[in-house]
Parts: C-alpha cells; structure tokens; sequence
C-alpha cells in the first residue's frame, strides 16, 4: 500500500493497477487449458507461448508513446532527403534506424536494462549462442521478442522456456536454462522498477 501511494498522479496509480491486474490474469493465472481428451489439462508449452505475448503486450503499452508503423515513421521524414530510396541496403539501414528509435523492440530493451545488474547477468547467462551467454540485456531482449515474434506471426510454439532445451538456428546452436517463473519474476521485478523510476516519491 506505501508503493502505491506513492505512486503519485491518479493517472499513474490507475496505469499500475491495470498492468498489475492483466499481468495476474493473463500471464501469473494465465494457463492455457485445454479439454481435448487424453492428455493434461495444462499444456506448458502453449501457456508459456500465451504468457509470452502477454508480457510483451504489458511491457509494450507502459511505452508513452503510440505505436508507428515504418511507412507512418518514413513519412514523418525529410521527404526529399528520405526518398527515393536508392538501395535495399538504405531501405535496411533507414529499417534499422526505425527499430533503433520507435520500433516496439526499443521499448522491451529499456524495460529490461531497468533490472539490476546482477539480474541483467543471470538472465544473459541463461542463454547461450555457440556456448557463449549473451553479451548483454538488449541481446536477451531481442531473443525473447524474437520467441514472441515467431509464435504471433508463424505459430511457432514457445518451447525454450521449460528448462535446459538446445535447439539449432541456422548457424547457430542455441542452448538457454530459461523457464516462465524466471522470466516472470524479471518481468516482476522490471515493473517495480519502472514505476519506481516514473514516480518522484519513488525515486528519490
């Protein structure tokens, strides 16, 4: 009740109440149940895909700003500086610049640089590329957008995050320690510390 006092603004305390409460229903709660016969009620790797947009959807809507699309962005641009764009390779940096300054993964790469160092390390930890952990917290963020990406536009099931699982990616041996309870208790953590830093009496 002290955190939430302090919070401030009623428009902020309305901001925490309603990520705290769809945080608990859809992702704490938020088991997908199934009723087909002859297997388990609770199938782990479809909540965990489940709970994986719902994280994203949280962390995405505490952004201040509205979510743009890249035609909207370029638009928005020195039209005669922007346009015609001469190469696939300026239409992929001006793509990169995009993502870099408005694109949703900007916003979950500031949520998660909020959590300790500590925590930034161990989480870096749980993922291993070729054997070698993640080099820091954007990297980890952009792995878990990339799970929740793949699952919302190619129904690729969320299967890394029930324990030690290796899987190969091009290249590229993937091998995390990662489950949901972790990943949970980051996006818990990163949620105290995000009203902690947009609160003054928190702040301090």
């Amino acid at each position: 009740m002290e955190f939430y006092n302090a919070l401030g603004t009623p428009e902020r305390k309305d901001q925490f109440l309603r990520v705290a409460n769809f945080y608990f229903y859809l992702v704490q709660r938020g088991d997908w149940v199934t009723t087909a016969p002859n297997c388990n009620s609770v199938v782990d790797y479809l909540s965990n895909s489940y709970k994986m947009v719902g994280i994203f959807a949280l962390v995405e809507s505490l952004s201040e700003e509205r979510h743009e699309d890249f035609f909207t962005w370029l638009n928005k641009r020195d039209l005669d500086e922007t346009f015609p764009i001469a190469s696939k390779e300026r239409l992929a940096e001006l793509h990169r610049d995009y993502k870099a300054t408005y694109g949703s993964i900007r916003r979950c790469v500031d949520f998660f640089a909020r959590l300790p160092v500590d925590r930034q390390k161990m989480l870096c930890n749980a993922v291993k590329l070729n054997r070698k952990p993640l080099p820091n917290i954007k990297k980890f963020a952009e792995f878990l957008y990339t799970i929740r990406s793949k699952f919302v536009h190619e129904a690729d099931l969320v299967l890394w995050l029930s324990g030690s699982s290796i899987r190969r990616e091009g290249s590229k041996t993937v091998h995390t320690e990662l489950t949901i309870p972790v990943i949970m208790s980051a996006m818990e953590e990163g949620l105290v510390a995000y009203f902690r830093e947009k609160s003054p009496l928190l702040a301090k």
